[in-house]
């Protein structure tokens, strides 16, 4: 939430809005934060909205046949949200209660794949192999042919979802992976909570330096920016996250739980 009111703020900023890096309404009205937060959020971070709504409707299954209930109950909500983009009436039906349709799927079915024990079986070389040759070639076609019919790219997207999820159980067998995670897991939440707020301020800075369509720097501002947020979205939110555990116990602010005592909450 913090982050969605933080980069809906400086998308306000006239400067963002000439340069391109953001749409809306400049001037920081109450119409043009509400149309910034709830109509035309900026970026990714709408998404942190619809994660929220889908996990405060999920009620997380005990048994195979709550698991399986849920996953239909998530496919039918689905496939009206592809109906309705279909049907051109998409564009009418409010930002996030279609971002939660369209996207509910995906965690029900992760619950599904767990409840089911479906990693063992998704564990062999050779049918990881196959979902991502599978998911190349629709990719492929999809583009080479500039089809972009919801359900083909519903279908694209579980072919992906299924061949990453492949290829890591694949290469991570017999515990291979806790290494590997347990130097992720130090820095998934930094970069989840800042990559958006860094990026934006990055572009402020940018922009403020001509690095922008109309500015100084106009021939190098695209991949001036592009390389700039990769930057903003990995590297940044790292170190900003190095420099916090090293200062007292900033840290707190990303990770509450490593500074409260073991017998909290219990």
């Amino acid at each position: 939430v913090l982050t969605l009111l933080v980069t809906s703020v400086a998308s306000l900023q006239p400067g963002l809005i000439a340069s391109g890096l953001a749409a809306g309404q400049p001037g920081f009205t109450a119409p043009n934060l509400m149309h910034a937060l709830f109509v035309h959020p900026v970026g990714p971070v709408g998404y942190f909205i619809i994660l929220l709504g889908i996990y405060v409707i999920t009620h997380t299954p005990q048994t195979k046949r709550g698991a399986c209930a849920l996953f239909m109950c998530a496919l039918v909500v689905k496939a009206i949200a592809i109906v309705l983009t279909d049907l051109g009436i998409a564009a009418y039906v409010p930002y996030y209660l279609l971002g939660i349709m369209d996207n509910w799927i995906w965690l029900a079915l992760g619950i599904a794949l767990c409840a089911f024990d479906i990693p063992k079986r998704l564990a062999r070389p050779a049918f990881a192999a196959g979902l991502a040759a599978a998911f190349i070639v629709l990719g492929a076609l999809l583009l080479a042919f500039n089809i972009a019919e919801a359900a083909l790219l519903g279908l694209l997207t579980l072919l992906g979802l299924l061949a990453l999820y492949a290829l890591s159980a694949a290469r991570f067998l017999r515990g291979k992976q806790a290494r590997f995670y347990g130097f992720v897991t130090r820095y998934t939440m930094a970069i989840w909570l800042m990559h958006q707020i860094l990026s934006v301020l990055v572009f402020c800075g940018l922009y403020a330096l001509g690095f922008h369509a109309g500015g100084a720097f106009a021939p190098f501002w695209i991949p001036v920016n592009a390389i700039t947020c990769l930057i903003a979205c990995y590297p940044l939110p790292v170190f900003v996250m190095w420099v916090l555990s090293h200062i007292g116990k900033l840290g707190f602010i990303v990770y509450p739980s490593r500074y409260l005592p073991a017998s909290f909450g219990k």
